[in-house]
C-alpha cells in the first residue's frame, strides 16, 4: 500500500511540475550579430572629356580633355589629383590652359582647387572649381596685368561615385549553456563526454 501511495505522490508531483515546462521545445536559435569594424577604400580613376564655357577676358567655348584619380571611402569621401587641358573651339587648334588639381569632397560633389598655366594669355593661373555630376562650375585668377577672373561652367563625362561598402564582422552564438552546432546553424544541449 506505501508503495502505491509512493507511486500516487510521485505522478501528482510530475502533474504539477508538467504546466512548467509547457512550450520548452529545446534550445533557441543561434544569435546573428554584425559588426561594422571599419571602412574600405577604393581607387577611381577615369579619363573625361567636356565643353566648358569660359567668360571674362576671352569669353569662348573650350573643348577641356582630362584625368582624375581619386579614392573613395565607405562614407562617401572622395580626395584625388587631376590634370586637364582645354582647347579653344575658336580661331584654329590651339593649346588654351593647362591645370593640375587637388580634388576633395563627397560621393556626389566634389571641390577642385590648383594651380596651372594659359598658353592663350602666358600667364600662371590659379584655379578652383565645383564637379557635380557631368556639371562643373569654376573659375580661373590669371596673374599679370589686365588678366584677373576667368570664371567657367561646363558639361563633361565625369560621373558621381559609388563609395564601397563599410567592412563589417558577422558573428554567430548560443546563450550559455547551449552550444553552437558545427554548421552555426542551431543551438544544442551541451553534450557530455
Amino acid at each position: 500500500m506505501k508503495q502505491v501511495i509512493r507511486i500516487g505522490v510521485l505522478a501528482l508531483v510530475g502533474l504539477a511540475c508538467g504546466p512548467a515546462l509547457a512550450g520548452k521545445g529545446g534550445p533557441p536559435p543561434p544569435t546573428r550579430t554584425t559588426t561594422v569594424v571599419g571602412e574600405e577604400e577604393v581607387n577611381d580613376n577615369e579619363f573625361f572629356v567636356g565643353i566648358n564655357w569660359q567668360f571674362g577676358g576671352k569669353s569662348q567655348a573650350e573643348l577641356v580633355v582630362g584625368y582624375r584619380d581619386v579614392d573613395v571611402n565607405s562614407n562617401g569621401d572622395v580626395k584625388g589629383a587631376g590634370i586637364d587641358m582645354t582647347f579653344p573651339l575658336t580661331g584654329g587648334f590651339r593649346a588654351g590652359e593647362l591645370r593640375l588639381k587637388g580634388i576633395d569632397g563627397k560621393d556626389d560633389l566634389t571641390g577642385e582647387y590648383g594651380a596651372g598655366w594659359s598658353f592663350d594669355e602666358n600667364a600662371f593661373l590659379v584655379t578652383g572649381a565645383a564637379q557635380a555630376e557631368f556639371v562643373t562650375f569654376g573659375t580661373d585668377y590669371l596673374f599679370g596685368k589686365g588678366k584677373g577672373w576667368r570664371p567657367y561652367a561646363g558639361l563633361n563625362t565625369v560621373s558621381g561615385y559609388t563609395p564601397p561598402p563599410y567592412r563589417t564582422v558577422s558573428n554567430v552564438s548560443c546563450p550559455a549553456p547551449f552550444e553552437l552546432s558545427p554548421d552555426q546553424l542551431s543551438c544544442n544541449f551541451p553534450q557530455s563526454d
